[in-house]
Formats: structure tokens, C-alpha cells, sequence
């Protein structure tokens, strides 16, 4: 593995008859800058999202959200999202808080 580039360990999904226990793994490596910007994108458009929907919380502050994604191996960062709860193995957890600003200062 090379220092400009991360290395994913992929579980991929099988069609077969294999055992959900026994899905086949390959190892991926991920470029660092490719990453980075991947995730700048993706907390600029969180970001976006939450401002508005705090702006819509008709006078309720919005104080935290928080998000979890996963790093496919093509360096994409997405975001999870099914029916009920589910979170992912190896997924990154994104916690945003309100800034807190000091009155007066």
C-alpha cells in the first residue's frame, strides 16, 4: 500500500448459495486526495441539507444529526439509509453540532 492511497476491505455480495457468514473479501486500495475530496462533498451537502431543514424548525433548535456512511471501494462516501435502523460494519459515523457562539463577545 502505497502512503498516497488507503486500503478498504470490501465484502462482496454474493448471489449464490453462500452463507451471509461466509461472503467472499478483497482488499482495495483508495486514493487519499480522491477520498478527500469524496468527503468534502459529502459533508458540504449534509451541511447544506441540515442548515435548511434547522431553518425550517420553526422556532426549535436543531442541536445535533447525526449520519452513517460507508467508503465504497471506488473511494465514494454514501450515505446508509434503509427501512428501520440499520448501521453499517466499518461505517464512518458523521456527528454535526450546533456551533455554539458566545453573546457579547
Amino acid at each position: 500500500m502505497s502512503s498516497d492511497s488507503i486500503e478498504v476491505l470490501a465484502r462482496e455480495v454474493s448471489t449464490g448459495h453462500r452463507a451471509l457468514n461466509e461472503k467472499a473479501r478483497r482488499r482495495q486500495s483508495v486514493d487519499k486526495k480522491n477520498l478527500a475530496s469524496q468527503m468534502a462533498t459529502f459533508v458540504k451537502a449534509v451541511s447544506e441539507v441540515i442548515g435548511e431543514t434547522a431553518d425550517a424548525a420553526a422556532g426549535y433548535c436543531l442541536e445535533e444529526v447525526k449520519l452513517t456512511a460507508e467508503l465504497t471501494t471506488e473511494g465514494k462516501v454514501i450515505l446508509i439509509g434503509a427501512e428501520g435502523s440499520v448501521t453499517g460494519r466499518g461505517a464512518i459515523e458523521f456527528t454535526f453540532r450546533r456551533k455554539v457562539t458566545s453573546l457579547g463577545s
